[in-house]
């Protein structure tokens, strides 16, 4: 009621003063009005992650002419600790896809030191992340898989911090903190580390109020009967991760957000591979919701959720 009186008046106060007021304070109430409607079928708050979900978990990591990172990748993966009956309780696939370069050399090197499974993508192969994980998924023994690029840096706990919040069945994947490793290169790099902690804040807030928490590629964990009831990914995205976020959300699922732990990536150290790459992501958010446009509006989809999706199409 307070704030009802409080937007009347200024409502009084501002159609004094000019049309440019007036139409702020008509959208305020729009705002007010909104959040009202959302909250009163607003779904129920996140349950607490289930320590008692233990699942097998698929580490999968795509490669693409990554000769120079990833032995270490390949050792951080066997570093995890997530072991059952003092085993681990995981696997870890190695995807050489289409590399030019020393790669496949590498992955086939560190077989001798781990027990890495490697499948091997030759120039004949349908091109694309989505299309490499896809040829990957029957061979996987995971209940749950976890992306990773081959650059990654991650903790010890990374899957042991992560897997419990995928216990509730309508749970389909969750993602976890995403960091920039080199923000000191320069002014370029300092600013994509500012901008990736923005981004922990915007996604830490939709998942509480139950809203549209979305994969970001690296650090993704994703329960395989979630992903197999939506077809897997679709081959032909730009963003694999966006178009598997929308795919699970209009199915059904939820996502979470897991803020306790984390992987690092290396920033764009330039601006010409800044821009390449921001306008991949930009054409893969569109293409995503031409693609999902009108499900987005005819779906069963929860009010808070499609609101949520469209207020953050370009985020």
């Amino acid at each position: 009621m307070l704030v009802y009186v409080t937007c009347l008046a200024g409502l009084q106060m501002f159609i004094k003063i000019n049309i440019w007021c007036l139409a702020g304070t008509i959208l305020f109430f729009a705002i007010v009005v909104g959040m009202i409607t959302l909250k009163k079928g607003k779904p129920g708050k996140s349950p607490p992650p289930d320590r008692r979900y233990f699942p097998f978990v698929s580490v999968i990591i795509a490669a693409h002419n990554e000769e120079k990172v990833i032995a270490e990748t390949i050792k951080q993966a066997f570093a995890l600790r997530y072991h059952k009956s003092g085993k681990r309780n995981y696997e870890v696939w190695v995807i050489n896809d289409r590399s030019t370069d020393r790669t496949a050399e590498i992955v086939e090197g560190m077989k001798h030191r781990y027990p890495v499974n490697v499948l091997h993508r030759d120039s004949s192969e349908l091109p694309g992340k989505a299309a490499a994980l896809n040829h990957c998924l029957p061979l996987t023994a995971g209940e749950v898989l976890l992306t990773l690029d081959a650059d990654a840096l991650f903790p010890e706990d990374l899957i042991s911090k992560a897997v419990a919040y995928l216990a509730p069945e309508l749970v389909g994947g969750a993602q976890v903190v995403k960091r920039i490793i080199n923000p000191d290169t320069n002014f370029l790099c300092a600013r994509q580390a500012d901008e990736y902690k923005i981004s922990v804040g915007i996604q830490q807030g939709r998942d509480s109020i139950g809203g549209t928490v979305e994969f970001k590629g690296n650090g993704s964990f994703i329960k395989r009967s979630a992903l197999e009831s939506v077809g897997g990914w679709t081959n032909h995205t730009v963003t694999e991760d966006l178009d598997l976020s929308t795919k699970l959300l209009l199915a059904g699922y939820r996502i979470r957000f897991v803020a306790g732990t984390w992987v690092g990536e290396q920033a764009a150290p330039d601006y010409q591979s800044f821009v390449r790459q921001r306008l991949r992501w930009i054409e893969g958010s569109m293409l995503r919701y031409l693609t999902y446009f009108q499900d987005l509006l005819t779906s069963r989809m929860h009010p808070l959720l499609r609101s949520d999706m469209l207020f953050f199409a370009a985020e």
